[in-house]
């Protein structure tokens, strides 16, 4: 009686988004989204949409924490076909979010680019907005980024030097040098505009390096014991 008590008063704090982007994932997110509150796995924006209506029909309370994670090679917070929609699943969960909610991006690389965070803060007057440095793990490197002056992000690209190949072309040399992991410097030289304006916006005090605000481990216990911490 006590457990079955237990799983009918549950409240949660946390939902992980799970976005299915690469076929091998599937089977992982989806024995996580049965540990965790979830949605998904789902591979489409739609139907990712949907799910967090119905969990927000659930459990209307507002949370702690959002992750939203997907396979990643840095280009978008989310990997999708359609990244001009991420901002749609993000407009969906506002219901659920208030001022002291932190969104977090787990998608492999999310954090590399400060850009890709801080207009997402903006959009969403300047909650935490965080994403792996790196490929996921428990313990990986993050970037926090925090931004309540709208425009601020188009400023700073409009200040900036231009490089030979521009914004998205350096935003991906930046990643590549991370992901080779050989000890290559970043800088001016190697990944241009994407190097300064991460320089500009950390010396602004809008991004830092940090931890996990949630991790994985946290979000399951939570679930498994009902906790709210």
């Amino acid at each position: 009686m006590w457990i079955k008590d237990l799983f009918s008063k549950r409240k949660p704090n946390h939902l992980i988004v799970y976005y299915l982007y690469k076929r091998e994932e599937s089977k992982l997110y989806k024995f996580l989204s049965k540990l965790t509150y979830s949605v998904g796995p789902y591979n489409n924006i739609d139907e990712t949409i949907e799910g967090i209506k119905k969990f927000i029909s659930k459990y209307p309370d507002k949370l702690k924490q959002i992750n939203i994670t997907s396979y990643g090679t840095g280009r978008y917070l989310l990997q999708t076909t359609e990244p001009e929609r991420i901002k749609e699943i993000v407009d969906t969960l506002k219901p659920i979010m208030n001022e002291e909610t932190k969104l977090m991006f787990t998608t492999c690389y999310s954090g590399v680019s400060n850009r890709n965070l801080i207009e997402m803060s903006e959009h969403l007057n300047g909650t935490e907005v965080s994403g792996m440095y790196g490929n996921y793990s428990l313990s990986g490197k993050m970037k926090l980024c925090s931004c309540k002056e709208r425009g601020y992000s188009k400023k700073i690209i409009q200040s900036l030097p231009l490089s030979r190949e521009g914004m998205k072309y350096d935003e991906k040399m930046m990643v590549d040098i991370i992901r080779r992991d050989e000890g290559e410097e970043i800088t001016w030289k190697t990944c241009g505009m994407s190097y300064e304006y991460n320089r500009i916006t950390e010396s602004d005090g809008i991004c830092k390096e940090g931890k996990q605000p949630y991790t994985l481990l946290k979000s399951i216990r939570n679930y498994l014991f009902n906790i709210q911490s």
